[in-house]
């Protein structure tokens, strides 16, 4: 199972991150669930994100879901307003699970 991993992107140049401790790995299966179609890549679920909202992707994680027995994106937005949006999508599907504004 997979810890929550960060996927910060920032002015358009995305940065790959995991934590220590075994973080490469993780990130190495990552990248083979999506090379296998089983979960979207975070260009995909990014682009859905900002058509529901437009704003500038600041932040991304990837967690696993044991109830639901799936993989869940939580991507992060800043709008022109300077709110920050947090987005949940199912990773394999693209479904949009959760919509929120962040408290400043």
């Amino acid at each position: 199972m997979l810890p929550a991993l960060a996927l910060g992107a920032w002015t358009g140049i995305l940065v790959l991150s995991a934590p220590a401790g075994g973080g490469a790995s993780e990130l190495a299966q990552l990248r083979v669930l999506q090379a296998r179609g089983q979960i979207l890549s975070l260009e995909v679920l990014s682009a859905k994100a900002r058509r529901l909202h437009p704003g500038i992707l600041i932040d991304a994680r990837v967690r696993f879901e044991s109830r639901h027995d799936s993989y869940v994106y939580e991507l992060y937005l800043l709008d022109v307003w300077g709110q920050v949006w947090e987005l949940e999508f199912d990773a394999m599907t693209g479904d949009w699970i959760e919509y929120e504004p962040k408290p400043p």
